[in-house]
């Protein structure tokens, strides 16, 4: 019955697999790209939580190459899937906020897709619809190009709609970002959003009880409403069938808010774990109480627990399918989750380890037996490895190096950037901002925004939980880290400056 109930989405990536099927094998690898939006590498026990919240993901890991200090180079999905997909910081791709609209002009060409067009056939899915912006941008590059709800249980009826062509780009943008406020502000239309949102509630309404059961605190939810194993059934069928070399990058919204865990884990880590309480940022913007951000937590785990039940059935396809012989897999995300300093989720402007510290697991062809890597390394590299790696060739545009352990070398004090600019302008010099330089085990945090700017400065190996602020002490190294960070900053500023 379960291989039943994949038939229409085997039927709907036909497009895919006959494509993937006519491909000869050239000799050269494939790449499967699996990010998990908003997974913070705090909360896995591979990177030393407490609690076991993703152990297919750790079976998986036994064979791979683990890497420990990965950082994303942003702290939400625009800017951070933007770094990914095209090995450059947000101050050169210059997508830094919700309406960006896709990277810099010049850089269209300067990403994952494009750089294997001409070896590779390619598939592209984002159930997040802000990084499918990207997908949509970068379309002329992709093979077969998925819509972000083609595995969701709900369907956006007005995406469809003739007036735009097919364009869901444009029809979410039209909708979600002028029409229909769902998060804030007031809608554009004074009917429209509220019969809209009546109609939705209704479907919603029955959706949730339908699947109450099975999922008792209301269906997972991307805008668009999903089951877990629907996600995990249509990325097998997508991957069936498929000849090497190809390139496929599949962004699934899990473990992304709003976390609705499965009936099966639902309270199932009430009192188990109580996380250092920290104390309320003046950036934080809601300035959550510590009960409140633990049971989001909480929750949290529980969806990472649900998550990864049926993200095990998506592993053990890859391995009995003979795909991890023939492809390399990275299994990473685009930025983590933070539930601290009175903040719960990532669009913040606060920077610390659970947010900016995320997994990087990579399985090269073949590989048996585990590595690790200690040194820092960036969601930059990605690119230009798996360029060095399969087309012996790593581009000259890049920001990142080649990883360790893919034609790399560990430098355990290489100088890593986090960014968020989400209130500057696209095209304008950085003077909005929060940036994080992490070198070695030292980490300087500098804010800077017209209510607030200060510098913050953690020994990282002596204070993993960055409670003790070293900067107002002002040790040698912390002043030198301002110096290069205030240097790069002048650097990347000035083709912006008038």
């Amino acid at each position: 019955m379960k291989l039943a109930a994949t038939l229409p989405l085997a039927y709907c990536v036909s497009p895919l697999m006959n494509q993937l099927k006519g491909q000869s094998d050239s000799g050269r690898f494939g790449v499967i790209v699996l990010v998990f939006d908003a997974l913070s590498a705090q909360n896995l026990s591979l990177y030393g939580y407490p609690l076991h919240t993703m152990p297919n993901l750790e079976k998986f890991a036994d064979n791979a190459t683990v890497y420990h200090r990965h950082y994303s180079a942003a702290t939400f999905t625009i800017p951070g899937t933007a770094s990914l997909l095209s090995g450059l910081y947000p101050w050169s791709h210059r997508a830094l906020t919700l309406g960006a609209g896709g990277v810099a002009r010049q850089h269209i060409e300067h990403q994952l897709f494009a750089m294997f067009k001409d070896t590779h056939t390619s598939a592209g899915y984002s159930q997040n619809k802000y990084s499918d912006s990207f997908l949509f941008q970068f379309r002329n590059f992709l093979d077969t190009h998925f819509p972000s709800d083609a595995f969701d249980h709900e369907k956006r009826m007005l995406y469809d709609l003739p007036f735009f062509k097919k364009d869901r780009q444009i029809a979410f943008s039209s909708f979600d970002d002028n029409i229909f406020h769902s998060i804030e502000g007031l809608d554009s239309s004074l009917f429209l959003g509220p019969l809209y949102r009546l109609l939705s509630l209704v479907f919603r309404r029955e959706n949730n009880q339908k699947f109450k059961k099975q999922y008792p605190n209301g269906l997972p939810d991307s805008t668009d409403q999903f089951l877990l194993s629907d996600l995990v059934d249509g990325a097998i069928a997508a991957l069936t069938g498929m000849q090497v070399p190809s390139l496929a990058y599949f962004h699934f919204h899990p473990p992304h808010h709003p976390y609705r865990p499965t009936g099966r884990y639902s309270g199932s880590l009430y009192s188990i774990f109580a996380p250092l309480e920290k104390p309320v940022h003046a950036l934080a913007s809601e300035k959550r109480s510590y009960v409140n951000m633990r049971r989001n937590r909480q929750a949290y785990d529980e969806y990472l627990l649900s998550w990864d039940e049926e993200a095990g059935r998506l592993f053990d396809f890859l391995w009995s399918s003979g795909l991890l012989d023939k492809n390399y897999v990275i299994i990473t995300s685009d930025h983590g989750e933070m539930f601290e300093r009175g903040e719960i989720g990532h669009f913040t402007p606060l920077m610390y380890e659970p947010l900016i510290h995320i997994p990087l697991i990579i399985s090269q062809p073949g590989q048996t037996g585990r590595k690790d890597v200690f040194a820092p390394t960036s969601s930059t590299d990605i690119l230009p490895s798996l360029g060095g790696q399969i087309l012996n060739s790593v581009p000259d545009w890049v920001e990142g190096v080649l990883l360790p352990g893919l034609g790399g070398k560990e430098d355990p004090d290489r100088s890593i950037y986090t960014i968020d600019a989400k209130q500057n302008p696209a095209f304008a010099p950085l003077n909005k901002y929060s940036i994080a330089l992490t070198k070695g085990q030292s980490r300087l945090i500098h804010y800077k925004y017209p209510e607030y700017e200060q510098f913050e400065f953690y020994d990282l190996e002596k204070d993993p939980e960055e409670m003790n602020d070293l900067y107002p002490s002002l040790p040698a190294l912390a002043k030198q880290m301002q110096e290069e960070m205030v240097q790069k900053l002048d650097e990347v500023n000035r083709p912006y400056e008038k």
